[in-house]
């Protein structure tokens, strides 16, 4: 299960106008500015949950993404924080 808050900025219309396989990246989480995130076993017991601040968004010329800083943090089972730059490359066909 996901809950996320999205970034005042929509994703552009742009971004629809794509049509490529494979894509790499996640795109529920694509323009997120915070989502969190919970995974649960058989009995439906919480096993895993943490939190994702987004940052540092950089666009391009087009509207669209081309960086940004992701810091997940541990709730369930604590662990340390990591942070991941995010990096997407357009390829125009």
């Amino acid at each position: 299960k996901f809950q996320y808050t999205s970034s005042i900025t929509t994703a552009p219309q742009s971004l629809f106008e794509f049509s490529a396989e494979p894509i790499d990246f996640f795109l529920l989480t694509y323009n997120a500015k915070e989502y969190e995130g919970f995974f649960y076993n058989s009995a439906g017991i919480t096993t895993t949950e943490f939190s994702v601040t987004v940052s540092n968004t950089i666009y391009n010329s087009k509207g669209l993404i081309t960086s940004q800083s992701r810091t997940r943090k541990y709730v369930k089972p604590i662990k340390p924080s990591n942070v991941v730059t995010m990096r997407y490359e357009y390829i125009d066909l």
